[in-house]
């Protein structure tokens, strides 16, 4: 095996349903990506506090990250695929009304993240 097919395999599984979990993770991990960077814009124009934000970012990278880990290993922690998806939807919206309430003029723009 190639080193880069190695890597994949790794850290996406071999099992297709699991590859597939994890192909929504990471679309969801850049929804949080791109609201933090708006969030980050937002901060630089002075609209948002500044402390505010980085406590928001940190949370949601942790969460972005811990729902990696309760995804990648849900078969041996007996997981259901619908318990990690409303799990990590009740997250995506208690991210987004927090973002809502520290954000500036463009908070509505925020509200992409409940799409998740």
């Amino acid at each position: 095996m190639k080193p880069v097919r190695d890597t994949t395999s790794v850290l996406l599984g071999a099992e297709p349903t699991l590859r597939r979990m994890l192909n929504y993770w990471i679309a969801t991990a850049l929804l949080y990506l791109a609201a933090i960077v708006l969030m980050a814009c937002q901060v630089a124009a002075g609209h948002t506090p500044r402390d505010l934000a980085l406590l928001l970012g940190a949370t949601a990278a942790a969460g972005t990250l811990a729902s990696y880990a309760l995804i990648r290993f849900s078969a041996a922690l007996g997981l259901a695929p619908g318990v990690l998806a409303t799990l990590q939807s009740l997250f995506a919206i208690g991210c987004g009304m927090a973002g809502y309430a520290i954000a500036g003029p463009v908070r509505a723009a925020l509200l992409c993240m409940t799409v998740v």
